[in-house]
């Protein structure tokens, strides 16, 4: 059955076309499996608590967004009654109960892995979609325009800001009351799919894998969710969550059927405090796809060791494909913390990352930690800065490195013993040590590289790679090319429905004898006995190109393209919610 969801109806009504709901929860309480939920343009400010979900693949519940329209789902409210303190800054007063059991203005940033904060609270102000700034500083809120600052005391809050000229009762003025935006109560609610809408301001805390991971939007330990073409920014913390289950309510067992096989595709993730995309367990056998994510750690409030654009653990068989990457901002100068691009860390076997662009990141491209493998990543395009590997057993394969050093962490004196598992399961079949070692490279291009030396025991395999003015202290392989030339460039433009890719070969690319990279070429390794594989146990290579174009089955080209007659290759990467919604064809009826 279809219902609808207008600001403009009443949860009085039927939820008929004409005699729509006034919100989503109405929808969700009322909904069940095999129906959906269509939402008209227009701001909803609630946290959507999902009851149920579907029971199958095919009977799923839906939320999503009437054709040709673009509702927002909002964790904050518009204040309108400001005055005037001094000069330009304005105050609000609410009482404490306006907030009803959660004031993110009387709570701070908090958490294991949380390596620095500046000591702010959970809670923003907005005026006009932008962010402003908190402050703890008086004289600092006085003389800069776009601060703030919160008082809370036994019966009421205070918020105070700098509007510069701006009159905020004028203007469109929000400011966070609510954890999250949408986000089942109960665990493990199931085969839900959320699509094409805006979601934003939530005030959600630090989301460290060993607790109970809360984002913006999450999953709340269900299975088989799909959240494509919506908008998500502005989490305190992080974006999407697959969740890690609560340490309160632990499950009598973990299952990996029971959980995970979500669909993360083609949204837009962007202002997120820690993290766009998260989580511990929860991701096993999912795709994270086509996405856009941007800003993270975009105000430098607070930072540590689980601040990245796509942050997974124990993903099983998770694939990271096809997303744009880029402006995750390093805490670096104020404590601890990573920030890298992507980073796979602790038990993520069969993961693969393949056909992503990661530039203009403060510190780490790729991050590969605490994994005894196998993983797989090819066909990405890593720009600026380093890649950290202190993992096992990982093909790298077709993939662009430009002005990345990289970083092999060898920590032989780590007493942390990360698990392998009975292959696609949650079975563990043994644990050990981290080395760095078992790794492959093969069929890549490395541009200004530092590549040092691995550190011993390698016990892997190198060659058929292009190495344009790099720095080597390894000796070259047998079949890879040194190159002393500029080597190819890379020029992304923001495009309609994603971005533009311009990739300019040079000679030296066809110079490298190159194989293919074909289903079971490496084997099975070693202690995990697996191989590169599906979450089906079916064998993967690399057959295309970062866009699709098939590769030369006898002599591929080194990179993520595939030559052509042209040194010029030109790619369309759709990531991002498209104009052109595949998805709602057919309308709402």
């Amino acid at each position: 059955m279809n219902y609808y969801v207008s600001n403009t109806g009443s949860d009085a009504h039927p939820g008929s076309l004409a005699q729509p709901f006034r919100t989503l929860q109405k929808a969700a309480d009322t909904m069940q499996a095999g129906d959906i939920a269509y939402i008209r343009s227009g701001i909803y400010r609630e946290w959507v608590k999902p009851p149920r979900g579907g029971d199958s693949e095919e009977r799923r519940i839906t939320y999503a967004a009437y054709p040709g329209e673009y509702p927002e789902i909002k964790g904050s409210e518009r204040i309108t009654d400001w005055r005037r303190e001094s000069g330009t800054v304005w105050m609000a007063v609410r009482p404490n109960a306006f907030f009803g059991g959660y004031n993110p203005y009387a709570l701070g940033i908090t958490g294991e892995w949380l390596e620095w904060t500046r000591g702010l609270h959970r809670g923003d102000v907005y005026v006009n979609g932008d962010p402003l700034r908190e402050t703890a500083d008086d004289a600092e809120l006085a003389a800069t325009v776009g601060m703030w600052a919160a008082t809370v005391d036994a019966d009421r809050t205070t918020i105070r800001a700098n509007f510069g000229v701006k009159d905020p009762n004028r203007e469109l003025t929000e400011i966070q009351v609510r954890e999250l935006v949408f986000f089942p109560e109960r665990a493990g609610v199931s085969y839900i799919t959320v699509r094409g809408l805006t979601l934003m301001h939530a005030a959600n805390n630090w989301a460290p894998p060993e607790s109970f991971q809360r984002g913006l939007i999450g999953v709340n330990w269900g299975r088989g969710w799909i959240i494509e073409h919506c908008r998500i920014s502005d989490a305190k913390c992080v974006g999407i969550s697959s969740g890690h289950f609560d340490p309160a309510s632990p499950p009598p067992a973990l299952d990996i059927e029971s959980v995970g096989h979500h669909i993360v595709r083609h949204n837009h993730i962007r202002r997120c405090g820690e993290a766009g995309i998260a989580g511990n367990l929860g991701f096993c056998a999912s795709r994270i796809e086509y996405n856009w994510i941007e800003e993270i750690n975009h105000k430098v409030e607070f930072g540590g060791e689980e601040t990245a654009g796509i942050k997974v653990h124990t993903a099983v068989d998770v694939e990271v494909r096809g997303n744009l990457i880029r402006r995750v901002r390093d805490g670096r100068g104020h404590g601890g913390g990573d920030y890298p691009g992507i980073w796979i860390d602790w038990c993520n076997q069969g993961a693969r990352v393949t056909g992503n662009v990661v530039y203009e990141t403060d510190h780490y491209g790729l991050f590969l930690e605490a994994c005894h493998g196998p993983l797989l990543v090819d066909n990405n395009i890593f720009i600026g800065r380093v890649l950290r590997l202190h993992a096992k057993r990982v093909v790298m394969a077709h993939n662009l490195f430009i002005d990345s050093g990289f970083y092999y962490q060898d920590w032989t004196a780590d007493q942390r013993t990360p698990a392998w598992f009975a292959p696609h399961s949650w079975r563990a079949a043994g644990s050990g040590r981290m080395r760095v070692e078992g790794n492959r490279f093969f069929n890549n291009i490395f541009v200004r590289s530092h590549l040092p030396a691995p550190p011993q025991p390698v016990d892997g395999q190198s060659d058929d790679n292009l190495y344009c003015r790099c720095r080597i202290e390894a000796p070259p392989e047998a079949h890879s090319v040194v190159a002393d030339e500029d080597g190819p460039t890379v020029t992304i433009r923001d495009a309609p429905e994603g971005v533009e890719l311009e990739i300019r070969l040079t000679e030296a690319v066809s110079a490298v004898p190159a194989r293919p990279v074909k289903p079971g070429r490496f084997g099975i390794f070693a202690e995990v006995q697996q191989g590169l594989e599906d979450h089906t146990g079916r064998p993967v290579g690399i057959d295309a190109d970062i866009g699709g174009a098939p590769r030369d089955p006898a002599r591929p080209t080194v990179g993520p393209v595939e030559r052509t007659g042209s040194p010029v290759v030109r790619i369309r990467l759709k990531v991002g919610p498209m104009k052109e919604d595949p998805y709602h064809a057919g309308g709402a009826t």
